[in-house]
């Protein structure tokens, strides 16, 4: 198995810069993986795997009550632009299912941001895919 040299591996800055991204419907909030939890989630997996690395949360990207469905959401369109920016290198999501309901979705996005910038995409629960 041959391994990968993630994006922050390279970095000529100081610190990685992290990019946050959350999304709940209104479901999903009274199911119990709101806000809360996903961020939670997400900011354990930095403390326990990235603590030795420097790192910045650059900002927390939140969709509230938003379908996973919808091609356009505010935040995700947000932070798609700050990748795209060479702003972010590291996104981290509590489940991939936040950035998009079906694969096909979620490829085409990481389809879109690989096509401009290096940026590694995070699922909270320990796998890490990247874009290039």
């Amino acid at each position: 198995m041959a391994l990968i040299a993630l994006p922050w591996q390279n970095l000529q800055q100081s610190a990685i810069r992290v990019a946050i991204y959350l999304r709940v419907s209104t479901t999903q909030q009274l199911e119990g993986y709101g806000l809360k939890v996903q961020e939670e989630q997400c900011r354990n997996w930095l403390a326990a795997s990235l603590s030795h690395v420097p790192h910045l949360v650059a900002d927390v990207y939140v969709d509230g009550g938003v379908s996973g469905k919808p091609a356009r959401r505010e935040d995700l369109d947000r932070m798609t632009n700050d990748i795209m920016a060479g702003e972010v290198d590291l996104v981290i999501v509590g489940k991939l299912d936040r950035i998009g309901r079906t694969m096909k979705n979620i490829h085409r996005w990481v389809y879109d941001v690989s096509d401009r910038g290096n940026v590694a995409l995070l699922d909270g629960r320990r796998h890490v895919f990247e874009c290039r």
